[in-house]
């Protein structure tokens, strides 16, 4: 029963995320501002005076290969509810496999290492921010609160880093 409710949820979700790509892919201008109703940047934010260079192509291009992935992302939806709710395709293995834990192990430290830069120097997640939304101009109330959040979103990031280098480590003993 699990499986089937999760089929069902994963399944709207990749529908959501088709009908995004979509959008990106055929009106970027109104995606853009979907995001920014969505994102309430009006809060954070105001419109840009100086209108940035227009950039559809790349934008475009970007919508054709996330609705690529959110088409494959249907398929193993739609596939799992016609099985029953079985979306996770296990590959069997023989018991004399050893795990394997090098994946969990380089995400983990890569994480951490990458999170206390941003714990340490949160600057550049306000400059990604500016690069990533550039038809609006930040307000200085978020300018002057943003290194606090980078800093807690560093916090949060390293602790999960660490989950994951703990569950490396069980995973392996």
């Amino acid at each position: 029963m699990k499986s089937l409710a999760f089929s069902v949820v994963f399944f709207f979700v990749s529908l959501a995320v088709l009908c995004l790509s979509l959008l990106y892919m055929l009106a970027p201008r109104t995606y853009r501002r979907f995001v920014a109703l969505y994102s309430r940047a009006d809060t954070w934010s105001s419109i840009n005076p100086i209108p940035p260079k227009e950039r559809f192509i790349s934008e475009r291009v970007a919508g054709f290969f996330m609705t690529l992935m959110a088409l494959m992302m249907v398929r193993v939806a739609v596939s799992g509810l016609l099985k029953g709710g079985v979306v996770l395709y296990n590959s069997p293995k023989s018991p004399e496999t050893p795990p394997n834990p090098l994946a969990g192990v380089i995400g983990g430290i890569v994480m951490v290492g990458i999170r206390v830069f941003f714990l340490l120097r949160p600057e550049p997640l306000l400059q990604a921010t500016r690069r990533n939304f550039p038809d609006r101009v930040l307000s200085p109330r978020f300018v002057r609160n943003a290194p606090r959040g980078g800093r807690i979103f560093g916090i949060l990031t390293i602790l999960y880093g660490a989950y994951l280098l703990h569950l490396a480590y069980a995973w392996a003993h």
